[in-house]
Formats: C-alpha cells, structure tokens, sequence
C-alpha cells in the first residue's frame, strides 16, 4: 500500500497527452469558442501541467492551435500572444507563423511591413518549390496554396492602401467599393479551382475575412458547410453554421431561411436520417416566411428549396399503404415550391415521383395520379441537367404510359409530350420502345409508331439496325409495325437503310451457319406438319429458306454443304 501511494504521488496530476487531444479535437471540429475556453482553463494552470522539459513542444503546437482559433474569432490580442510565443519545429511551423505574422501586420495597419514579410516568404519558397514540383506536383501543393495566400494578403494590402488614400470623397467611396466587389469575385473564381477540403477553405475564408465580413461572405461559408458534409465531418460543418448565424444580421430573410435550411441539412444527416429535428425547424421557418412577401428573384428560389425540402421530410415519413389522407397535403408542398422556381429540377421529380408511387397504392383516382406524375415528369426530363437522372424519370414516366395508357385522356396527353420532349432524349429508350410495339393496345400501339418514327426521321442510325433485324420478325404485328415506322423513314433516307439491310444480312448469314439454319428450319417444319398438321405452313418454312439461300453468293462453304445434302 505504501509503495503504491508512493507512485501515485510521483505521478503528473494532469494527463498532457489527453489534453493535446482535446485541443486537436476542438481545431478538427472548428470548435473555436470551446478551444479558446479549453485554453483560458489550461493557461490559468501552466506551471502544473507543464512541469518538465519535454513538455515545451506540446505547449508550442498549443500555441498554434489557438493562433487558428484567434484568428476565426477575430480575437487579435489572442493571435499576436500565441504568435508571439510559437517556436517553429519544422518547415510547416515557419510558413504557418509567417502567415500569421502578415495578417497581423495588415489588421495594424503596418502595410510596409506585411510586404516585407510576403517578399521574404516567397523568396524561401522558390527554391523549394521549384524542387518538389520536378518531382511531383501533390508534393508541392501545399507550398502553392501557401503562396496563393500570399497573393491574396497582397491584393488585400492593395485594396486597404486605396481605401487609406481614396476615401475623401463619395466618388472614391464608390470605387473602393466596386473594386472590392472585383475582388470578391476572383477570389470566388479561384476557390472554384481548389480541392475539396474543409481545412483548406476554413483558412482562405480566416484571410477574406481581414476586408469581407461573415454577412458579405456568407455564401462561401454555406458552401464550406457543404464540403464539411460531404467528407463526412457534420459536427464541423454544424459549428460552422453556428459561427455564421451568430456574426450576421437575421434581419436579411434570404440569409435567414438560407441558414436554417443548411442546418436543418445537417441535422438531418447527423442524426441518422432522423427528421423529426428537422421538421421542427422547418415548421417554425415556414410559420415565419408565410407572414411576408418577398418578390426577389433569390428570395423566391430560396423559399422553392425551403418548401421543396419541407416536402421530402414529410414523404420520408410518409406509409404509402395506410397514410393516404396527407399525400396532397405533400404534393401541396411540391407545388408552392414549383410555383415560386419554375425551374427547380428536384421539386417536379419530386411531385411526380410521389404521384408515380402513390398511383400505385391508391384504389381510386389512380388515373388523376398518374395525370400529374406524367406531368411532373415530363418537366423535370426537360429541365434536367444530370443523364442518368433524366434517364430514371424517363423509364418511370414510361411505365405509367405502358400501364394506364389504352385510356384516352393519358393517349391524349402522351402525344403531346412526344413534341415538348427532345428527341436526344426519346433516343435512350429506344431498347424499350422497341419491345413494346407489338403492344395489343392500339392507342398505345399508335403513340409508340408516332414516337419511333419521330426518331428515325431526326437519327435515323440509332434506328437502322434494330429496325433492319425487326423487319424479319416471326411476329406478324412487329414486322407489321416495323413496316409502318420504316415507309416514311425510307423515303428520306433510302440509301442508309438498303446499306444497313446487306450488312445485316451479311453478318448473320455469317453468324449462323447452313447446317444450322436448315436443322432449326426442318425441325419448325416438323412441328407445323406432324403436330399441328398444317401442311402450307410447313412448306412455306422450308420455301423460305430455299429462297434464302439461293440468293447467298456462291462459296466454298456452300458448295461444300450442297455436295453432302
């Protein structure tokens, strides 16, 4: 027992590596206020926790957390504290400390200064750079994107002399202003060349912010959100969202809505796909917005993605086969969201894809369902960017028509979204429209003629083969079909098709053999003669064939088979 309480009593009282580990934890998460508090907490007991000589780089890589922390909370005696203490270790160290040390400059106004700092950083980097990228450019990076800040502290030394020396009258103020809008706008270009990593943004975002303030510069931390989200890093991009709302004006509602919809986002992938957090905030959102009347431009499309994404929470909670009073109550949503962006791709996939599934569960007004899942899909196919996506709507709008289509209001509306529906598009289904023509429908028969013919006409070798193989089908009312489709496309392009028939023809008498073409063409013979006893039929198989190959060119191969038939 004594020696015991001898160990614990040589033992530190603090565990310093657990500590360095909630200080790198916070920096990941972007957790600024609560490292800064974590440090006043550590500050406050130093002299106990770092008692040995070994502790002296732990305690400097603190320093240049909380330099990263002072600097995103604007927290200027902070930085120049820990800057002032930092004794880099590395390479690394040096260029973070000299980045540090020139937006300190600028914030004081010792411009003359900052220049120097900048010149004799880039001079550091040209020997190194030109090195690393003879042997790959990923290992240069780093010092590129370094010296890309570099270039920004500069621009930004430039715009703050402007604004020292022009701002006596309204004339200069109104250039200052306009050339710091130029320069918002090459910054946004060149961010738009950067990789996807939320470190790199967050410290790109930290030197903006020495002109832009968190309101002017919103956009770039809502996309910063973004990126965090998609790495996976939701209770980054959340605090970032925090910091956000915090340092702007709620009274702006484009902003507003915009934030409460990029948390709600986040919300909604943090907790596992959990909604009802998101909902709650939505609803307080949708009470708020539905009290005014903003007739901007982004302050429509901003409340279409509110109601849109309102929309999507409610029909993830949504039981096709037992909750079918709400489904209008959703697609309401869809519509108001269409209503105020007629161009907002997801709120018409949206709409008709609740439709297209509901149709499917609903016992009456199926048809009006499918009415407007048409529609909605037809909209999004033609305001849709992503192919694959267009693709999805186009096979679900098919199935409906294929389903319900021997009604004559859906024939109706069908052959008028034929013509809004570019032919570019109709071309990556024609697999499927191909099976489907000897379809016992005649409506549905019709329309798929009117929509192959359309396609012909405009491409007509996305047609030329499968047509061509078609027109020798065993089915009467495909090859009848195919007769149909190819008498108008034949007389506008003759020549394409003739050259694609002897081609065709060509390669499948060379695909199939004579002693296989005769065996499959006696033993369907047989069938017809012994079986069904019908004898014309059994003829005709075998006359057919005799035609066949008395048109085949004369080679060894056939006269091989002649001599042993």
């Amino acid at each position: 027992m004594k020696e015991s309480k001898k160990k614990r009593k040589n033992e530190p009282p603090y565990n310093i590596d657990l500590i360095m580990d909630n200080y790198a934890c916070l920096e990941g998460l972007s957790d600024w206020n609560n490292l800064l508090l974590l440090d006043n907490e550590i500050q406050s007991k130093k002299d106990e926790i770092f008692i040995n000589e070994n502790d002296d780089k732990k305690y400097n890589k603190i320093n240049y957390y909380m330099a990263e922390s002072a600097l995103n909370l604007n927290k200027w005696d902070k930085l120049k504290m820990s800057v002032s203490e930092m004794i880099p270790d590395n390479d690394d160290e040096k260029l973070d400390k000299t980045l540090y040390e020139v937006i300190i400059k600028i914030h004081d106004d010792e411009l003359s200064k900052a220049k120097q700092l900048i010149e004799q950083a880039r001079l550091s980097l040209l020997d190194k750079v030109k090195i690393l990228l003879k042997e790959s450019y990923e290992r240069a990076y780093k010092l590129l994107l370094f010296n890309d800040n570099l270039y920004q502290l500069e621009e930004i030394i430039q715009l703050k002399d402007y604004q020292k020396n022009n701002l006596e009258n309204i004339v200069s103020k109104k250039s200052f202003i306009l050339n710091k809008e130029n320069l918002k706008n090459r910054w946004d270009k060149r961010m738009k060349n950067i990789s996807k990593d939320p470190r790199t943004h967050e410290k790109i975002l930290a030197i903006r912010n020495l002109v832009l303030n968190y309101e002017e510069d919103y956009e770039k931390y809502l996309d910063l959100a973004k990126i965090c989200r998609d790495n996976d890093e939701f209770k980054k991009s959340m605090n970032i969202l925090e910091r956000l709302n915090q340092n702007t004006n709620k009274i702006h509602i484009s902003l507003s809505v915009t934030l409460s919809m990029s948390k709600c986002f986040n919300e909604n992938y943090e907790l596992g796909n959990n909604n009802i957090k998101a909902k709650d905030e939505l609803e307080k959102i949708i009470k708020e917005i539905s009290q005014f009347n903003y007739n901007d431009e982004m302050s429509k499309k901003l409340r279409s993605k509110f109601y849109c994404y309102y929309g999507f929470i409610l029909m993830n909670q949504f039981d096709y086969g037992t909750d079918k009073k709400n489904v209008n109550n959703i697609l309401e949503y869809f519509k108001l969201s269409t209503k105020y962006d007629p161009s907002y791709y997801k709120a018409w996939h949206l709409s008709a894809l609740l439709n297209y599934k509901y149709f499917e569960y609903a016992e009456n007004d199926r048809l009006n369902y499918a009415i407007n899942a048409i529609e909605g899909f037809t909209k999004s196919i033609c305001i849709g960017k992503n192919i694959t996506k267009i693709l999805q709507d186009l096979l679900l709008l098919l199935d409906i028509w294929f389903r319900v289509g021997n009604e004559e209001i859906i024939d109706k509306i069908m052959n008028e979204k034929i013509e809004i529906i570019s032919i570019d598009i109709w071309s990556m289904v024609i697999p499927q429209l191909i099976t489907r023509i000897n379809k016992p429908n005649p409506l549905i028969r019709k329309t798929l003629i009117s929509i192959l013919k359309k396609i012909g006409l405009n491409n007509p070798k996305s047609l030329a083969y499968p047509l061509t193989v078609l027109k020798n089908s065993k089915s009467k009312i495909r090859a009848e079909v195919v007769s149909l489709i190819l008498e108008d496309i034949k007389k506008k392009h003759e020549k394409l098709f003739e050259e694609s028939e002897l081609i065709i023809n060509e390669l499948n008498r060379c695909a199939l053999c004579l002693h296989e073409q005769w065996m499959e063409a006696i033993e369907e013979s047989a069938k017809f003669f012994f079986k069904t006893k019908d004898y014309d039929k059994a003829i005709q198989i075998l006359s057919e064939l005799h035609k066949k190959n008395g048109n085949t060119p004369k080679n060894n191969e056939r006269n091989s088979f002649s001599s042993i038939i």
